[in-house]
């Protein structure tokens, strides 16, 4: 005799489910076995494109780690050579801002090349030129190196705001400059002379 629509279910009547089911309602609803298949297509894309977790430095909160070695990095003799030109660059067209630029913000060469930006509001250099000769690395370590460099600088005449003149004979210099990475380049953080 056939169950009443209405009758009561007994507490302990449960149906029996079969293990391979869940394949069976996926089928019948499309939708769910779409974005199922898209969440596993996900999870396979980022683990094969995904950026290697070796990288990165648990202690700064996961931010890539410094560079392993110098040797990733520009070479820093050319840089402190190219560094020197621009210096010379930035002088002679009086641009307070590109000098400043060249340094690391802060540092000791940044407060000299600050000094140095208000005195080119004041001053014209003409007929300088430098010719930068060796540079030689002293030491390099990871974001920080030393290297000493020479050039030689031109007759050239230096013309002050009040129109004075002063005529300066051509010299050799050789410096010492502390560099440091930037993350973009790098740059002056101190100068003295070279030993």
């Amino acid at each position: 005799m056939p169950a009443e629509p209405d009758a009561a279910v007994a507490p302990d009547a449960r149906t029996a489910t079969d293990p391979r089911a869940w394949a069976w309602r996926l089928r019948r609803r499309p939708l769910v076995l779409g974005v199922v298949v898209a969440c596993v297509a996900a999870c396979v894309a980022w683990a094969a494109w995904a950026p290697p977790l070796a990288g990165l430095d648990a202690s700064d909160g996961g931010a890539p780690a410094e560079p392993a070695a110098a040797s990733s990095l520009p070479d820093v003799a050319e840089a402190a050579r190219a560094l020197t030109r621009d210096r010379a660059a930035a002088i002679v067209a009086g641009d307070g801002e590109a000098l400043v630029r060249l340094t690391v913000p802060g540092s000791e060469a940044w407060a000299t090349a600050s000094r140095e930006a208000r005195l080119l509001e004041e001053t014209e250099l003409r007929g300088l030129e430098v010719d930068v000769g060796a540079a030689s690395v002293v030491s390099a370590d990871g974001s920080s190196a030393v290297v000493d460099i020479s050039y030689r600088l031109s007759d050239h005449v230096r013309v002050d705001a009040d129109g004075s003149r002063a005529e300066l004979p051509a010299e050799r210099q050789e410096a010492r400059l502390a560099l440091e990475w930037s993350g973009e380049r790098w740059r002056v953080a101190e100068v003295s002379g070279s030993p």
